[in-house]
């Protein structure tokens, strides 16, 4: 019983680590957003707020990026957040970051009643 009960616990925090933190505080209207440890995106007739996908960097990774961002209305901003929820920098198009602290940061996408779609992908080396 008692190995039951390990693998169990085992597993759970197996899955725990190679999940993405994903979410936000957002209004939507016809649309989704999806999002994991290596891109977010979304297609939407209305989107309002932010949503984020959480990921752990270390000291010296650097982080490649891509985005793209289609406007029919309003406005996005795609931004990546330190673990005070900062600014870090605001990404456009392609970019490479240097980390130079340990944290949690936030790959963010904030809308301002935006109606069209956005993507933002990443990879860390």
């Amino acid at each position: 019983m008692k190995r039951k009960i390990s693998i169990i616990i085992l597993l759970m925090i197996t899955l725990t680590l190679f999940t993405s933190c994903t979410g936000g505080s957002y209004t939507m209207t016809m649309g989704s957003l999806n999002g994991n440890s290596k891109h977010i995106e979304g297609k939407y007739n209305s989107f309002n707020g932010k949503y984020f996908s959480k990921v752990k960097l270390k000291d010296g990774d650097s982080v490649e990026y891509q985005t793209s961002i289609n406007t029919d209305d309003g406005s996005m901003k795609l931004v990546l957040l330190d673990e005070k929820k900062s600014v870090l920098v605001n990404l456009e198009s392609t970019g490479l970051i240097e980390i130079t602290e340990d944290g949690n940061y936030y790959f963010t996408a904030i809308g301002d009643h935006h109606k069209g779609s956005f993507e933002v992908e990443w990879s860390i080396k």
